[in-house]
């Protein structure tokens, strides 16, 4: 994307004006096509193709975009996207080859009116019964379970389909990247010497323990009637689609609250996990979370939560960042809109198996089966995530990428904020701010089983 050899600046967007700048030194744009698309939430209303484009080497020329004004609904994102496609074969590259490409949100056609919100149905006649070891939640959409003890969501069933192969729980540990640490140096102390950045934040990261934490006390509490106790945890900036789920707990049908409380290292209460489980009548979850890190761990890997589905759910769909793995710091390369993939098309073969896949700006992803069963997850936020057939801990203790063998479950990493990538192999680690501090970290996540045969993410807003 850095390199590519043309450059749009935009001059009036609501007349679909903009300014194209040839960057080659010795060619004109003769060889060039520009195709461009309108996009609601991804999804494309509009779209044409200018197949004349004439350029000199270092000019920039006036292009004209026939857009008409399209109808958007309160809460939905326009982007205009321009892809830069080659009009023939070459010796290096096949006709139809994206040479590049520009995005602009069109704000100038965004509706800010008042958004109708996520959409609750509330009408669903639901059965809950409590016993010393579980909380169950039953209608006819499926079924939902607590741990009493523990407040963990044990089981999310719909459509007769169990989803859930492990409980979410907190998560600050990634599989280190080369830039973290090459995981073959730690312990050598030559190589230490001879390359500190290397080596330095992984051995930090482990002497600190945060590879192994550990549960030490939880404390669960159900009630049928909620009231927010901290005002503060409303307030910060919302996307307009989740501020109906704080207008209408009203709605809701059960409220766990959760505190979890994690040793580190000779830290007793490294990570204070505290947990709001919200029920809806049609078995949505929404996950408030506030988690306080202990002063000394200033520089976290990730923080966030993690938990693996039912082997089968293999098809990926998200509308955020895309189509590539992106980081904080490695954002310049990636647009958004509505992808589509697989879990497995996710892994990255880096030889030494490490940290890979992570989505940015999430608005929403999903998962889904190949029959009837799905599971839509978004954040009153943007997020970050990814999911793979390669837990962390797998990826940590491999040594080449050859050796690792794939897992039929299906690992969701949804994170409030993960650390940047930096260059610590081979240059500078990772710039401040792209770092996680100490402190209290408050975030939130909206899960919702669905059957993706008869409704579409979109339709949830």
């Amino acid at each position: 994307k850095l390199v590519q050899p043309f450059q749009t600046r935009a001059i009036d967007l609501e007349k679909g004006k903009l300014e194209l700048l040839n960057r080659r030194d010795f060619k004109g744009l003769e060889d060039i096509r520009l195709e461009w698309k309108l996009e609601i939430d991804g999804e494309t209303i509009q779209k044409g193709i200018l197949e004349a484009l004439e350029a000199k080497p270092g000019q920039s020329i006036i292009v004209e975009l026939n857009i008409v004004e399209p109808e958007v609904l309160p809460g939905n994102e326009v982007y205009l996207t321009l892809l830069y496609i080659l009009k023939t074969s070459c010796k290096w590259a096949d006709e139809g080859h994206e040479l590049g490409w520009d995005q602009f949100r069109v704000r100038e056609f965004e509706n800010n009116s008042d958004h109708g919100g996520f959409f609750i149905r509330g009408h669903n006649p639901v059965e809950i019964s409590k016993s010393k070891t579980e909380i169950k939640i039953e209608s006819d959409l499926g079924r939902l379970s607590f741990d009493t003890n523990s407040g963990r969501l044990k089981n999310i069933c719909f459509g007769g389909r169990d989803l859930l192969a492990s409980s979410p729980k907190l998560n600050v540990w990634r599989a280190p990247t080369d830039n973290d640490g090459l995981k073959a140096w730690i312990g050598n102390e030559e190589k230490s010497v001879s390359n500190l950045i290397s080596v330095r934040t992984l051995r930090r990261w482990l002497e600190a323990g945060l590879d192994q934490i550990r549960l030490n006390k939880e404390i669960c509490n159900v009630s049928e009637v909620f009231t927010r106790r901290d005002k503060k945890s409303e307030s910060g900036k919302k996307q307009q689609g989740l501020t109906i789920l704080e207008k209408n707990l009203e709605c809701s049908i059960l409220h766990i609250e959760v505190e979890q409380c994690y040793s580190c290292g000779p830290i007793p209460e490294a990570f204070v996990h505290r947990t709001i489980w919200h029920v809806f009548p049609d078995l949505t979850l929404w996950m408030e979370n506030m988690v306080m890190v202990h002063e000394e761990l200033n520089d976290l890997p990730r923080i966030g939560i993690s938990f693996q589905l039912q082997e089968g759910f293999e098809e990926f769909e998200w509308f955020g960042n895309g189509p590539h793995e992106s980081y904080c710091d490695r954002m310049a390369g990636v647009r958004v809109g509505r992808f589509h993939s697989s879990v497995n098309d996710q892994y990255v073969p880096y030889i030494v198996p490490q940290e890979h896949g992570n989505k940015t700006g999430l608005r929403w992803m999903m998962l889904k089966d190949t029959n009837c069963s799905g599971l839509f997850i978004s954040s009153s936020d943007l997020f970050e995530g990814s999911v793979s057939h390669y837990p962390d801990e797998h990826l940590y203790s491999t040594s080449h990428a050859y050796k690792l063998k794939s897992h039929p479950e299906t690992s969701v990493y949804l994170d409030h904020r993960q650390r940047g990538l930096g260059t610590g192999s081979c240059g500078p680690d990772t710039l401040e701010r792209y770092l996680i501090p100490s402190g209290t970290h408050q975030f939130d996540y909206v899960f919702r089983p669905f059957d993706p045969t008869k409704t579409d993410p979109k339709d949830f807003f």
